[in-house]
């Protein structure tokens, strides 16, 4: 297994993933569980019977998020740092390469993607879904799978007229997410945050810190800034300038260059406080409608792409189309 791994990716690369203590061995390992974990769910063995115990261990093993990392690296789209905990290394994180939309923009390369499309309703259809579109289009689906947060997800719905068993509604509902006020400022010199360019905050109204340029996706210096979910929540309803400007405030030592321009944006679900126990929820088992993303296959990119797989297996097992 090690040497068809050495083959594939080449010598050099195999020898920088040894220094970076990535075992291919392990990796292998890691991928055959994966698929043993798959047989046992198709021939429905043991526990396996129940369909969402087998998409618990896929969440547990992370494998299916792994073989896309290591994919995703081999290709030059995806490029690895770590983030200072107080001075220390901390765990490591991951950038598109050369900017953080590469990762989306490689996987989508071969779908027919409808960009800038504001979906207003999903209706239920004896063939499948009809979503209804801002500018009055529509678009008819097999099957849908719907990733944005769920309080959105659930205005979709309600719009349709969906009907959601009461329980289940009742269970979406108490899924609440943090709120994060970002700033990303242009500096008219290089920042004082050590290498590798991310920095965790314990103290103060800023829980993470970023030097875009030292993490090469900002060809000029700049930064951003993640304040704490208690600040951005307090701050909310405040004038987003007013709100950039005390976060720059409170980045002074870590910035060492003067800002040129700043902008803040608002995300109003930036994190799951909790996860839900299923790695996605399906709503409706034909026509399939599927509810995905972090708040059900665990926090952070990871748990997204998870949760995706997730739903993803769902609909090739059960032989559904989803456009």
């Amino acid at each position: 297994m090690a040497h068809f791994y050495l083959a594939t990716i080449g010598y050099k690369r195999y020898v920088e993933n040894l220094k970076k203590g990535m075992n291919p061995v392990r990796f292998f390992v890691f991928f055959y569980i994966f698929a043993i974990n798959m047989v046992l769910q198709y021939k429905k063995v043991g526990p396996w019977k129940d369909y969402l115990y087998g998409e618990r261990v896929y969440i547990v093993l992370s494998l299916l998020a792994k073989s896309v990392l290591c994919w995703l690296i081999f290709t030059g789209t995806l490029a690895g740092y770590r983030n200072s905990l107080n001075g220390s290394e901390g765990h490591p994180r991951w950038r598109g390469k050369p900017a953080m939309t590469a990762v989306p923009k490689y996987i989508a390369r071969n779908l027919n993607a409808l960009l800038e499309k504001q979906l207003v309703s999903l209706h239920r259809d004896p063939e499948g879904w009809i979503a209804w579109l801002a500018d009055g289009d529509t678009v008819f689906s097999s099957s849908v799978v719907l990733t944005a947060p769920v309080p959105q997800s659930l205005i979709l719905l309600d719009a349709g007229e969906v009907d959601l068993p009461s329980a289940t509604r009742t269970r979406l509902e108490n899924l609440e997410y943090e709120r994060c006020l970002a700033v990303m400022a242009v500096l008219n010199g290089p920042a004082r945050i050590p290498p590798p360019g991310g920095l965790a905050l314990t103290e103060g109204p800023i829980a993470w810190i970023a030097d875009n340029q030292m993490k090469g996706v900002s060809a000029t210096p700049a930064v951003t800034l993640h304040a704490t979910p208690a600040f951005s929540l307090e701050r909310w309803d405040c004038h987003r300038h007013a709100s950039g400007l005390e976060l720059l405030r409170a980045a002074q030592p870590w910035l060492g260059s003067d800002v040129i321009e700043f902008q803040v944006h608002g995300w109003r679900y930036s994190k799951p406080k909790r996860v839900d126990e299923s790695p996605c929820l399906i709503l409706y088992q034909s026509p399939a409608l599927i509810l995905a993303g972090d708040a059900f296959g665990g926090q952070r990119v990871e748990g997204a792409a998870l949760s995706g797989w997730a739903a993803a297996n769902f609909l090739k097992r059960n032989h559904f189309k989803a456009i």
